[in-house]
């Protein structure tokens, strides 16, 4: 009795120990686990067409770029699910250091110009029109607003490869940006295929290059973090401490 009683309460602690371990470290979480916890947040199998749309959007504005993967079918969404981590990384180092800037009244239109360029993938996505739930496939247009306000227009020594990591589209976000994706069932889900342009050669570049450098841009926006909390800047100062530090780290 007593040998059964061990055993169960030794079954128990090694159950919470793992749980602690999953929680602290959540990239050690096995698939299934990752699964389950993703049915408890909403992000199950996707039901229809709108549905996978909707997922996506919402895990993109999570910056959680792994979910989002979970919705992406063909080889896009193998690149996506292998960058997530690093682009999650550096998605966060953005808002951290937007959110610094609004608290500390340092808002400033060319450096939210350039923190923009410098996310793996637009946070805020638009679907044009209705989507058509008819049949087993159908076309989506997601959209990205227009930037408004003013623009950085000098030419920064960094890697342009380390801009839009995983989204393939002009520079320019002045005038928005557009991708039409293909929403389609696969077995009993639906997932979204991204255009060619997306997987295509290029685009793997961009991926192992920020897979390999992340690190570096992740820790110059702590620094101009830090520096916007702790020191006296103005909105100039911050716009030229960011490209300074991005530009040091691209040196390495």
């Amino acid at each position: 009795m007593r040998a059964t009683k061990a055993a169960a309460l030794f079954i128990i602690l090694g159950l919470m120990l793992v749980s602690s371990v999953f929680a602290v470290f959540p990239k050690t979480r096995p698939g299934p686990v990752k699964d389950a916890i993703r049915r408890m947040r909403g992000f199950g199998p996707a039901e229809s067409a709108e549905d996978a749309i909707d997922k996506f959007r919402r895990a993109i504005k999570d910056r959680d770029f792994e979910t989002a993967a979970t919705f992406v079918g063909g080889d896009f969404g193998e690149l996506m699910a292998k960058a997530a981590e690093p682009a999650e990384n550096v998605a966060h180092g953005v808002d951290d250091l937007l959110d610094v800037m609004e608290s500390n009244q340092l808002k400033s239109d060319k450096t939210r110009y350039a923190l923009k360029l410098l996310e793996p993938f637009p946070r805020e996505l638009s679907v044009k029109g209705k989507i058509d739930s008819r049949g087993d496939s159908t076309l989506v247009t997601l959209l990205e607003e227009p930037f408004r306000g003013d623009v950085v227009t000098e030419r920064w020594n960094i890697d342009p490869r380390m801009l839009r990591t995983l989204y393939f589209d002009p520079l320019d976000l002045r005038s928005g940006t557009f991708v039409v994706v293909e929403v389609k069932k696969v077995g009993k889900s639906w997932k979204l295929f991204f255009p060619p342009d997306f997987s295509k050669e290029g685009a793997r570049s961009k991926i192992d290059r920020l897979r390999e450098n992340h690190g570096n841009y992740v820790r110059a926006l702590t620094q101009v973090k830090n520096s916007a909390k702790n020191d006296a800047v103005t909105r100039e100062n911050i716009l030229q401490d960011l490209r300074r530090v991005l530009e040091d780290e691209n040196k390495q």
